[in-house]
């Protein structure tokens, strides 16, 4: 485990150090919920001199605002709360489906969602003059982040994983940076990155779920880059969920069917 939990991190460094060489203003922002994918990203930065702005997006009491203001203290790095109401989703569930159109996500709820926090942070990361934006999304589906995973047989999981990957592959990636591009920003997701993908998919099942949880590896990741155990022992929830804008985006498009 401990092997392969240090190849992963210098793997991610590899793929964070290469997006960064490609700023020109030395400043870069990242997706943040002070969950354990976004808070490796964050260290990891850390690690190799850089301080992004940590983004956070949801409803004024959702659990991501909670777990970020607790973690404050865990973290020596700028952090900004983007509170969204619901006229603001409202207002960007059009844009974000024009965008979106080509993508063939632009009715989906769960992309829609995920679509509105990322013109967000975006915008936010545009006005400041922020030209990268980095994620950590895609580390769930690949080192079995979700409690469905622990109820598959080890045998299936890793066919079971790769098909999710391919998925998340399609649509992820074409999903945010088709938001993105519409600001000159690069949205990059090192988990996603190829020689990230590689390894992860080489790890074997049982340092990625089992008895003690989930995404074991990168738990254990966490604690050799010297994350609190709040953040390591963090459990999962999904970011559409989590801001609170899921809700909303359900309910709107509810509404609409209806008429």
């Amino acid at each position: 485990m401990r092997h392969y939990a240090a190849a992963l991190g210098v793997a991610l460094e590899k793929a964070i150090a290469a997006a960064l060489r490609q700023i020109e203003t030395g400043r870069v922002a990242l997706l943040y919920s002070a969950g354990l994918d976004s808070a490796v990203v964050a260290r990891i930065c850390q690690d190799i001199g850089w301080k992004p702005l940590l983004l956070s997006i949801g409803t004024a009491d959702c659990r991501d605002r909670q777990l970020v203001e607790r973690s404050q203290a865990d973290v020596d790095l700028p952090v900004q709360f983007i509170t969204v109401g619901e006229d603001d989703v409202v207002r960007l569930l059009p844009v974000v489906q024009e965008l979106l159109q080509d993508t063939g996500l632009a009715d989906d709820p769960l992309h829609l969602s995920l679509g509105v926090a990322t013109y967000l942070a975006c915008q936010v990361s545009s006005h400041k003059g922020i030209r990268l934006l980095l994620s950590g999304q895609g580390a769930d589906t690949l080192l079995a982040g979700f409690d469905k995973y622990r109820d598959v047989p080890a045998e299936q999981l890793p066919v079971l994983l790769e098909m999710y990957l391919q998925n998340a592959l399609r649509s992820g990636p074409v999903r945010d940076q088709a938001i993105a591009a519409c600001f000159s920003i690069d949205f990059v997701t090192p988990f996603l990155a190829p020689a990230v993908v590689k390894l992860a998919l080489e790890i074997p099942v049982e340092c990625k779920v089992g008895v003690e949880g989930n995404k074991l590896v990168l738990r254990k990741l966490a604690r050799q880059r010297g994350l609190p155990d709040a953040v390591v022992q963090r459990p999962k929830r999904a970011m559409q969920y989590s801001t609170g804008i899921w809700k909303i985006v359900q309910r709107r498009m509810q509404n609409l069917g209806e008429r």
